[in-house]
């Protein structure tokens, strides 16, 4: 059950969703299961729209909501505060979100038009990341490089941010289905608030900003709060 102070935002969310452009990648299934023409001509329709979906994702903001999520700090912050009051309401209650979220079915339509914005969210983040690292750049996901810990993602084959100096990758698309679910799960009366990440939109581009300045060289990378970052 949703808090009572949700109900008009997530009743709002659902009815500005209504005509929402849908993703509509040639091949609709997880691309780990496609063959490689099959995965590269989604990778391919996901770099001649992304920026278009852009466009209509801010517009789409700033019309039905108010909110400037241009590609700035500021932007980001505004995104992310949308995110945890409105975001709850773009994917129901369903036990598989994430498959539906990485294989494109049931088609993003109807109660799943919701999924269609989690792909622009990623967008609006890799963009944002881009736009303050430019040597940062999309790039198709094959898997984990070689040192650097990662283990394989749902999103294999599909789009995310290199060009880091080292073993950094960012998964946006994880990111924005990662904040989307906090938010659905946030949203409901009992949740356990130590489970939620209200910021997490903003602390991994922080994490991310500050990797993307780690120099050449084979120095240990050390983590730590990425937190004083600037965006």
């Amino acid at each position: 059950m949703l808090y009572p102070r949700l109900w008009l935002k997530h009743w709002r969310t659902r009815r500005a969703l209504v005509g929402y452009p849908l993703y509509d990648a040639p091949h609709k299934q997880a691309e780990h299961t496609l063959k490689e023409v099959q995965f590269q001509e989604n990778y391919d329709y996901f770099m001649n729209n992304r920026l278009k979906r852009l466009a209509f994702f801010q517009a789409w903001l700033k019309r039905h909501f108010r909110v400037d999520a241009s590609i700035n700090g500021d932007g980001l912050r505004a995104a992310n505060a949308w995110v945890n009051d409105y975001g709850g309401a773009l994917i129901g209650d369903e036990p598989d979100t994430m498959t539906i979220f990485a294989s494109y079915m049931p088609r993003w339509e109807g109660q799943y038009v919701g999924y269609n914005v989690l792909y622009d969210i990623a967008i609006f983040i890799g963009e944002y990341l881009i736009f303050k690292r430019p040597k940062l750049r999309w790039e198709l996901y094959r898997g984990p490089k070689a040192g650097s810990g990662e283990t394989v993602s749902i999103n294999l084959y599909r789009p995310h941010i290199g060009g880091f100096t080292r073993y950094w990758e960012d998964d946006v698309l994880n990111v924005a289905y990662l904040a989307i679910v906090q938010s659905r799960n946030g949203s409901k009366i009992g949740h356990n608030p130590l489970t939620r990440q209200p910021n997490l939109m903003i602390t991994s581009c922080q994490t991310s900003l500050r990797l993307a300045n780690i120099p050449e060289g084979n120095d240990p990378i050390i983590a730590g709060d990425y937190s004083l970052e600037p965006l």
